[in-house]
């Protein structure tokens, strides 16, 4: 794990005169935000062992983790839904994340199963540092993430409020190249085009 210090190199000459404490900040809001739009910290929970009538179960995300999304999961080693909280499901196994913290299993299990489940996280409010991959990969990127956020503060030394939006929106746009790009696992796959015949 990094902390969010390691990053402050490539944030502080982009936005001269600015605190540390507001910097790591800053820091650690970008790094959420980046793994919210870019998905690139999944993870294979540990399995979650299913018991005949109990349909709700905690998910245990590692500390200082939070939850962006499910997504997959395999129940008994065969591929489940992973069905919308608002959509009715008509799909024999199926689960459900209320709330980011639970899951609802459906239809209720009637005997011992295996759970695994493969999530996208993003580090907590409450994280020092981030994964060491996603320092070593994107550092430049969630810097130029902060750097943007810090120059829309208004009345600061380093405060540019156009450069600021032009930082974000490029900051954002990349992480959905990041995003594609961890889909295919950082492998040479080509991007998959499906024909729409009009």
């Amino acid at each position: 794990m990094k902390p969010f210090s390691a990053f402050l190199p490539d944030l502080l000459p982009l936005v001269p005169n600015c605190p540390e404490p507001v910097a790591e900040l800053a820091l650690k809001r970008a790094t959420q935000r980046f793994c919210e739009l870019s998905r690139a910290w999944r993870i294979d929970l540990d399995p979650v062992t299913l018991i005949a009538d109990i349909d709700l179960y905690d998910l245990e995300l590692p500390m200082a983790a939070e939850l962006v999304r499910i997504e997959r999961a395999k129940l008994d080693g065969l591929p489940i839904r992973v069905a919308p909280v608002d959509e009715e499901c008509s799909e024999r196994d199926y689960i459900r994340c209320p709330d980011g913290r639970q899951i609802v299993v459906a239809p209720v299990p009637v005997g011992t199963r295996s759970l695994v489940i493969t999530a996208s996280l993003k580090p907590g409010n409450a994280a020092q540092s981030v994964e060491d991959f996603i320092e070593a990969r994107h550092r430049e990127l969630i810097a130029r993430g902060a750097a943007g956020r810090l120059m829309q503060q208004p009345g600061k030394v380093y405060s540019d409020a156009n450069r600021g939006l032009v930082e974000v929106a490029a900051f954002e746009a990349e992480c959905t190249r990041v995003r594609e790009q961890a889909r295919r696992g950082y492998g040479r796959v080509p991007p998959r085009v499906i024909p729409n015949f009009v």
